[in-house]
């Protein structure tokens, strides 16, 4: 729908009634897609294959971690591993990567005394404004109103500004 309605553009007639229906749904539709809840979650593994990638992964978060040496872990070509990432995780390697850093920043933060650039740097980011990109992203807030929302105990989170496709 997003391709579809840059077919119109600004110079648009207001009264142009197939626009206004079309943008009036588009509208609708984003409303109820904010509105559901958030997957946070990784995909599992169906296979030991994918398995020991995804464990390899996961404990080489802090560091350089690669497709190569996850396959390597897995006893699989990265070619394969990326395909077996797409059917049987339902995502990219490199998406699960993200999202569990992602996911494992979240947990630090939540930690008593958490700093925003020592969780950049624990979950593999060597850049803080990086980080700072992918987390707010990613949760819909920065890292920083995230801590602070968490050490208060509020534990809702804000609208998401725009939707993501989950695997």
């Amino acid at each position: 729908m997003l391709l579809h309605s840059t077919r119109w553009g600004p110079e648009r007639s207001p009264r142009d009634p197939v626009a206004e229906s079309f943008f009036s749904t588009l509208a609708h539709l984003l409303s109820e897609w904010s509105a559901e809840p958030r997957d946070w979650r990784l995909p599992r593994a169906r296979t030991p294959e994918l398995e020991r990638a995804m464990a390899y992964t996961l404990a080489h978060l802090p560091g350089p971690v690669t497709l190569a040496g996850a396959a390597k872990a897995a006893g699989l070509s990265q070619r394969t591993l990326a395909r077996r990432f797409d059917d049987e995780a339902g995502t990219s390697w490199r998406r699960f990567l993200h999202d569990a850093r992602m996911l494992r920043a979240m947990e630090l933060l939540a930690e008593d005394g958490a700093r925003v650039t020592q969780t950049a740097y624990a979950v593999g980011f060597e850049s803080l404004a990086a980080f700072t990109h992918a987390f707010t992203a990613f949760t819909g807030e920065r890292p920083r109103d995230f801590r602070q929302r968490i050490a208060k105990g509020t534990t809702a989170l804000p609208s998401p500004t725009r939707r993501r496709r989950r695997g």
